[in-house]
């Protein structure tokens, strides 16, 4: 709404015996206080903001930004000026509430996405304005250069990112670290960064627990099969990531070359394991020494292999004691 102020209530005279009358002046809106002669009628664009009525001044908020200027009261050579200082928000320009980065860390058993009203890390540069978070666009961006330069998320890393007005959710599509910055912005002259960093497990490396090879003697008379989970031999390179078994491929291969050359074990040796999902049981079924690898995998670019020697007795020969 308009603010309307009685520019009679801002003078009087100076002789207190004499009602001041203030119908009868002429009120005008000038940009100096030189002097009557002088005076410059505030005819710039600030006066689309003022209507002046008699001696009522209508103030209205179409030209936003500071404006200084006098209110002048004369009648036949007598004069006063008085300093009107108006502030329409509107102008003012945006910043961050502080320059620290957003920074998530999104682990593999996250349960929900992460939610964040982004319009909470912004404010205005004029405490006085207030803050309207409706009123400003956000966008993803690679880069915080400038407002011209700006260019948009469109690349691997927007399928973490779902931004829907100031509510930005975060979801874990695509592991790995990515830096990104939301932009506020009202205009090209008006706007702000905020740094956001997301880091998704599901990148991170596999890697052993220990580098030794895994060894057992069987013999003829072992009383039970070896069971073991193999998912307990391996970790991540990463120790905020946890590590989720459940979420990687357990092969057993004939070599550690590479996973692309990893050939699954498919010959005789093979009789004597048993690898059902993350657990391996080794039987006695075929007798003599084995060595094999257990290759753990998540993608071609990662995976590691674990060394596993098995000895059967029953294959070796036969000597007298003495």
């Amino acid at each position: 709404m308009p603010v309307t102020l009685n520019a009679t209530s801002l003078f009087t005279n100076n002789f207190t015996q004499c009602t001041y009358t203030g119908y009868l002046y002429n009120y005008t809106l000038v940009k100096n206080n030189d002097s009557y002669e002088n005076a410059l009628a505030l005819t710039d664009a600030p006066k689309a903001n003022f209507q002046v009525s008699g001696e009522t001044i209508t103030i209205k908020r179409d030209v936003p930004g500071v404006m200084d200027m006098h209110v002048m009261v004369s009648d036949l050579g007598r004069f006063a000026f008085k300093h009107i200082s108006f502030h329409i928000c509107g102008y003012e320009n945006l910043t961050a509430i502080s320059n620290d980065s957003i920074e998530l860390f999104i682990d593999n058993i996250y349960p929900t996405p992460i939610s964040l009203n982004i319009s909470n890390y912004f404010r205005t540069t004029i405490a006085n304005c207030t803050y309207t978070p409706w009123k400003y666009n956000y966008t993803l961006v690679k880069s915080n250069n400038s407002y011209e330069n700006a260019q948009p998320l469109t690349d691997g890393p927007l399928a973490n990112f779902n931004l829907t007005g100031d509510t930005l959710t975060i979801h874990k599509n695509s592991p790995g670290v990515m830096d990104a910055f939301i932009m506020i912005s009202a205009s090209p002259t008006r706007y702000a960064f905020k740094h956001i960093k997301i880091e998704v497990c599901g990148y991170e490396q596999i890697t052993l627990k220990n580098s030794s090879s895994l060894e057992y003697l069987i013999d003829n008379i072992y009383p039970t099969l070896i069971s073991f989970n193999v998912s307990d031999l391996f970790t991540s390179n990463y120790t905020r990531c946890t590590f989720t078994p459940w979420l990687y491929n357990y092969t057993l291969v004939k070599a550690n070359n590479s996973y692309e050359n990893a050939q699954a074990l498919t010959d005789g040796p093979l009789a004597n394991f048993n690898l059902t999902g993350d657990t391996l049981t080794i039987h006695k079924n075929s007798a003599g020494l084995m060595d094999a690898f257990i290759m753990i995998s998540a993608s071609p670019t990662r995976y590691a292999f674990k060394h596993i020697k098995i000895d059967v007795c029953g294959y070796e020969n036969l000597t007298a004691k003495i």
